[in-house]
């Protein structure tokens, strides 16, 4: 049986809410009150919130507009689980082969196992999906960069959907 101490050794950096067990990612100052956790079920309703807001879908590629309370529910049902498992090999000390944190969440007036998701920011391995249009290619380039080692320099990473590799091409 793993104790608390394992269970922070595994998630480090990462910490662990003390009332839920849920691992968190404190932002530094001046923004400490602003954490990164997992997605919750309950988020389905900011979600909701959030992604019927014109202001903020015009500017998505993906979700749907209007975004219905099942919209949220097949999201959460999928993204859950992936989050789930990257704990999992954390928690097992393997390669965790993705980021188990992705809801931004404001503690300034509640606790982290109470603080309500203000956004979210995704960081993955690129699939492709708006940067190649031929199907076989994209597959091809998804594949090898699905194969690549943690830590290869050559991973092309998306946050939030939008290619990394892109924005850091322009720095």
């Amino acid at each position: 049986m793993s104790t608390d101490t394992d269970l922070e050794r595994a998630y480090h950096p990462l910490q662990v809410d003390a009332t839920t067990g849920e691992p968190f990612l404190r932002l530094d100052p001046p923004y400490s009150h602003l954490v990164l956790t997992p997605l919750r079920h309950c988020d389905a309703h900011a979600l909701i919130s959030h992604l019927n807001n014109y202001n903020i879908a015009r500017t998505l590629n993906g979700p749907p507009y209007p975004y219905l309370e099942t919209d949220a529910e097949w999201f959460l049902g999928n993204q859950i689980p992936l989050s789930d498992a990257v704990l999992e090999r954390l928690r097992q000390g393997s390669d965790p082969n993705g980021v188990p944190v992705r809801v931004l969440r404001d503690t300034s007036q509640h606790s982290v196992a109470d603080a309500a998701m203000i956004g979210d920011c995704n960081v993955d391995r690129n699939e492709f999906a708006f940067e190649v249009a031929d199907e076989q290619k994209r597959e091809r380039l998804a594949k090898e960069n699905e194969a690549r080692n943690a830590g290869d320099p050559d991973i092309v990473y998306c946050v939030g959907g939008a290619p990394l590799a892109a924005y850091l091409a322009g720095c």
